[in-house]
């Protein structure tokens, strides 16, 4: 028997030996007989065993199964520190990932959570060196045959390992080629599976990146279909057979979108489900077969696409509808507080699922040929909104004025519910009721979460509402269905800016007019606050215009110059007068005013100067215009639009004539 001074000594021999340790076979061995020692023996071997593999590759399937062996031991601590060496065989050769993968996914089963946790650690660190030998290894005892027993449990906790583990581990784990190999091997284990390998399947297939697009998407809905074998007619008496299509129709309608279709899944609802929906069997007596495969056929109907054999699924949703919408009794009028015995929940899935469909095929209800059956459907419509509103007015007056707590108790959730799907019918039947019948509402399924945008107005959609909020306009025969007259909006009240004593010491400011060369607001700033002259950057002359401030005091001197730019420094002051008088800087402003009445200048560049300019100011509401008479053949007059106030944004127009001879 080998003892721990052995396994010492042999250890220092090869350590000393280093790249040279494969000339030492015997003293490696001595760690494979220590696989049958005691516990401390043990532990060692399975330390020593994988520091030393890399030296000795003709041992190699030796090593591994001495490192199996320990895999199995009594000893929980033996097992565990073995599964923790054995990746380490793997970094230094990956060729051996598949059937140490393979051999530890076995070890799933395991009952102990210390155990299963340091299996599940090994097998993402295995994942992280030979990402497609993990998956290998696994599938490739996923798919063989094994005793029943062990392969009901362990290809199972197989699958889930895979369901949790793929979607946590880093995007670059799996490469194209690997998760091409999934989806094959994936696709093989769907050819013999149970309701609960289904999902876990599925859910592997859903955690690929490649599947995240519409590519993706439809080819997921395309290995559902064929799993779901909707070539073969629906047993409805056999409640397997019903079982396996719901699966198939929870899978597939998270998928359905305007780019991936359940053209396939709605045809075969029409065709095989709807005429022997009441002879559905369920395995599950808590639940309401005909219902669940009512709402999963109305969330798939809104994307089925191009659907064949149009008009006959139509008909066959058509009469299923009927069947829960009575015609008005014959000799007797529906009292106004009567409430008529209605199944709304599946009214609901049957109109939006009709509503959808019908769309494509409007000539159904609106052909002539077919004007008795759309008179028969109004009737129906109208005696079934009757009760819908009796019922939505019951609703709103149980939940009116209840918020917060009030509404999670369990009898009001109930009535919240009601309340939408009610709703929902309420909209549907006015649409259908135009003349011809209209497909236009849109609304979001009483069972499924409401969305709502961001930004924009409120959708039309029909969410909970509370009571006393909306009046219900009763819907009645020969009525085409349209609602009362729009009222427009008032007009937006434009911004005022601040006025008043607070408003005396703001900040002057000057920006730069749309279309032309933008004036640094701190430049100006900067101007002003050290008495500096203030020069454009592009003048043709050398005239220029200098803008002085002093406590609240503003000063013009100098003149105004042309720029290439088309931007003067005129038109920047009299912008800047326009805003004092809009801000109430009335002392400022007039002053300013005063200012520009005595330029005596050569404005414009004119050979002669202009003497007693004046400006003319008119204020109307938000606008204002500044203009300079004719100076011999030159004229110049500036529109200046104030927008927005709130940011002070001008447009400035210059109407010039002979303007070469500025330039």
């Amino acid at each position: 028997m080998v003892t721990v001074e052995q396994l010492y000594k042999a250890f220092g021999v090869l350590a000393d030996a280093k790249d040279k340790a494969g000339e030492h076979e015997a003293e490696y061995r001595l760690f494979m007989e220590a696989v049958k020692g005691s516990q401390g023996e043990k532990r060692l071997a399975s330390q020593f065993l994988t520091r030393f593999f890399k030296h000795f590759p003709g041992l190699a399937r030796e090593t591994i199964n001495a490192l199996f062996d320990l895999c199995e031991d009594a000893d929980v601590n033996i097992r565990k520190q073995a599964i923790k060496d054995l990746p380490t065989l793997c970094r230094m050769c990956p060729q051996h990932t598949v059937q140490i993968a393979e051999a530890l996914s076995q070890l799933l089963a395991s009952d102990d959570p210390s155990e299963l946790g340091v299996i599940q650690s090994s097998l993402v660190t295995l994942f992280t060196i030979n990402a497609k030998g993990v998956l290998e290894g696994m599938f490739q005892y996923i798919l063989g045959e094994h005793d029943a027993e062990d392969e009901e449990n362990i290809r199972e906790k197989m699958l889930m390992f895979l369901t949790h583990k793929l979607k946590t581990l880093p995007e670059d784990t799996l490469d194209k080629d690997t998760e091409d190999f999934v989806v094959t091997q994936c696709k093989k284990v769907l050819d013999d599976v149970t309701k609960d390998e289904f999902i876990a399947v599925m859910e592997i297939l859903r955690s690929l990146r490649s599947m995240s697009t519409v590519q993706g998407r439809q080819q997921l809905v395309d290995i559902v279909t064929e799993w779901a074998e909707l070539d073969k007619p629906l047993e409805a008496s056999d409640p397997d057979s019903v079982d396996r299509f719901l699966q198939a129709l929870k899978t597939t309608a998270p998928l359905v979108s305007k780019n991936v279709h359940s053209k396939a899944f709605t045809g075969y609802i029409c065709d095989h489900a709807l005429p022997v929906l009441d002879q559905l069997a369920s395995a599950d007596p808590d639940m309401n077969v005909q219902l669940e495969m009512l709402k999963l056929f109305a969330e798939i109907s809104e994307h089925a696409g191009e659907l064949e054999n149009l008009d006959s699924r139509v008909e066959n949703i058509y009469k299923r509808l009927l069947e829960y919408m009575p015609l008005p009794p014959e000799n007797e009028e529906l009292s106004a507080t009567e409430e008529p015995k209605l199944k709304f929940s599946f009214v609901e899935c049957l109109m939006f699922a009709f509503h959808q469909i019908a769309r494509r095929c409007p000539q159904f209800l609106a052909d002539e040929a077919n004007a008795e059956r759309l008179k028969d459907f109004k009737l129906r419509l109208q005696y079934f909104a009757r009760g819908v509103q009796v019922y939505i007015k019951q609703l709103r007056a149980a939940l009116q004025g209840k918020s917060g707590d009030a509404l999670r108790t369990e009898e009001n959730k109930i009535k919240v519910v009601a309340l939408k799907i009610t709703s929902n019918i309420n909209t549907l039947i006015k649409d259908l009721f135009h003349s011809p019948p209209a497909y236009k509402a849109s609304i979001t399924l009483s069972w499924k979460p409401v969305t709502t945008k961001v930004a924009g107005p409120a959708q039309s959609t029909t969410t909970q509402q509370t009571a006393g909020q909306k009046r219900i306009t009763p819907i009645t025969y020969g009525s085409n269905g349209s609602g009362p007259k729009k009222i427009h909006k008032e007009d937006k009240v434009l911004y005022s800016p601040p006025g008043g004593k607070f408003s005396q010491k703001a900040g002057s400011f000057i920006l730069g007019l749309l279309g032309c060369e933008k004036i640094r607001e701190s430049k100006v700033k900067e101007t002003f606050s050290s008495y500096k002259t203030y020069e454009e950057d592009k003048p043709v002359g050398r005239r220029k215009v200098s803008l002085m401030q002093s406590g609240g005091e503003m000063r013009l001197e100098g003149w105004g110059c042309l720029f290439k730019t088309t931007s003067c420094t005129f038109s920047c002051l009299c912008t800047r007068l326009c805003c004092l008088l809009r801000s109430s800087f009335t002392c400022m402003a007039m002053e300013l005013l005063e200012k520009l009445r005595q330029v005596r200048s050569y404005y414009f560049l004119t050979k002669a100067p202009v003497s007693d300019s004046v400006v003319n100011v008119f204020l109307q509401s938000h606008t204002a215009q500044l203009s300079c008479p004719s100076v011999g053949e030159y004229t110049c007059m500036a529109s200046v639009n104030i927008v927005n106030l709130g940011n002070v944004a001008q447009e400035v127009t210059w109407n010039m004539r002979n303007t070469a001879e500025f330039t």
